[in-house]
């Protein structure tokens, strides 16, 4: 989609590195799906990331409709380990520095995994997401194993749009609680605002109208839907919704947003309005990211492949 590209591509010259987000290292809530694309251990990171999913997901998203919080992301570094070795139900004992006072490449992913444990375990000293392993499989069936290695090709597509959508709604979460904090508020125990602004967020993604309508993890849809909808006008329908929500950001964006909004609330939203107000989300949502997050945003993918279109 160009519009979210060419938002990714601009996002260093419309944000200031005063205004950018201080890291030490970029982080996601699953791993980011580039890594799989561009590492030769693809096959490897699929195998291991569908073994530990279910459960990893459940430990990320618990919580998170009415208090969003980064304590679940991890840095590329040990997403790339985890994939790479698998989830470990225990971390070996830390040997310390060598003679020379330097940490060996296993005592240095060690730590990193020590992080881990620390981060979303408690501290306690097995790192394991569940007692018992879980079987390879994608969407209830297992994946078939010719010469014990997973045959791939036809869920992997589907695993790598839940990756992008996943991070992207979670992402949305983060950066909305932080640039709409006021919409976010809690207090005496009540969390009626917070639930009210997670289904705005909610109504930003398609089937939202339906009953059995989940946030996170994401259905998989098996045509493009939503905001990476090969029509614009579909797509605008979603567009409009993350639009209003952009209107209580306190970070500057492009004035195109609110007037392109009244214009559609005057029923005047013509085709080339509707993309200019994509482009324009599109900007400020990779803007947002790139303020909070401190890294580039992870956008919304088509789940098949599409020639070209307006809103492509």
């Amino acid at each position: 989609m160009s519009a979210w590209a060419g938002a990714l591509e601009n996002v260093r010259s419309r944000v200031s590195e005063e205004d950018r987000a201080t890291i030490s290292f970029e982080s996601y809530s699953v791993p980011d799906p580039a890594m799989f694309a561009h590492s030769d251990h693809g096959g490897t990171f699929m195998k291991h990331w569908l073994t530990t999913r279910e459960s990893w997901i459940w430990r990320v998203t618990r919580g998170s409709t009415d208090d969003p919080s980064r304590k679940h992301y991890l840095p590329t570094k040990v997403w790339r380990d985890l994939l790479f070795f698998g989830f470990p139900n225990e971390i070996p004992p830390s040997a310390g520095p060598s003679s020379k006072g330097k940490l060996s490449s296993a005592e240095k992913r060690n730590r990193r995994l020590q992080s881990v444990r620390d981060a979303l375990f408690d501290g306690n000293q097995e790192l394991e997401v569940e007692n018992t392993p879980q079987l390879l499989a994608w969407k209830g069936v297992p994946i078939p194993m010719p010469n014990d290695e997973p045959s791939l090709d036809a869920v992997e597509r589907e695993v790598l749009w839940e990756l992008y959508e996943f991070n992207f709604r979670f992402d949305l979460l983060i950066v909305d609680s932080q640039l709409a904090n006021d919409k976010w508020k809690v207090g005496n125990g009540e969390h009626g605002e917070s639930l009210k602004r997670f289904s705005q967020i909610g109504e930003c993604f398609h089937g939202s109208d339906d009953s059995d309508f989940r946030f996170l993890p994401p259905a998989i849809p098996d045509n493009n839907v939503g905001l990476a909808a090969n029509k614009l006008a579909e797509s605008t329908v979603f567009v409009l919704r993350l639009a209003r929500l952009m209107l209580d950001w306190k970070m500057p964006y492009d004035k195109a947003i609110p007037e392109l909004v009244a214009e559609s609330d005057k029923g005047k939203l013509t085709d080339i309005k509707a993309y200019k107000l994509t482009r324009a989300v599109a900007g400020a949502y990779c803007d947002g990211v790139y303020r909070i997050l401190g890294r580039a945003a992870v956008t919304p993918h088509c789940m098949k492949p599409r020639v070209g279109t307006l809103n492509q």
